[in-house]
């Protein structure tokens, strides 16, 4: 499992660099090869990632399970608005928006109150 993740990443880098690498030297095909890239790397290899950590996390600790969720649902949700602006669809700005509140009102108090609990820990 682990192998194919980081197979899917790493064709999804490759393939995101060379479509970056030929829409600035105006070859044809790059900006195929960007779309191609950041697809791969959105929907496959993010929820792959997600559930690899979500797996190996501590089952007791659904705080830490819900901020991997969170955390793969936001950066899913920001990135396809970053697809569609790309594309000329509509509902780029919606998608930013929620992606970025699921972020800032999900994510982050979930990441720094672990945080603060893991230095309180040390320190005692």
């Amino acid at each position: 499992m682990k192998k194919i993740m980081y197979l899917v990443g790493f064709l999804g880098s490759v393939s995101l660099t060379v479509g970056v690498i030929f829409r600035l030297l105006n070859f044809q095909w790059g900006y195929e090869f960007f779309l191609i890239g950041f697809i791969i790397l959105l929907l496959i290899f993010i929820p792959l990632f997600a559930l690899e950590k979500y797996k190996i996390s501590d089952s007791t600790k659904s705080i830490h399970r819900l901020k991997i969720v969170l955390g793969g649902v936001s950066a899913i949700i920001a990135g396809l608005s970053g697809v569609f602006k790309l594309m000329h669809l509509q509902g780029t700005i919606e998608l930013l928006i929620l992606g970025a509140l699921i972020f800032v009102f999900g994510f982050l108090p979930l990441h720094f109150f672990s945080m603060y609990k893991k230095s309180a820990i040390v320190r005692s």
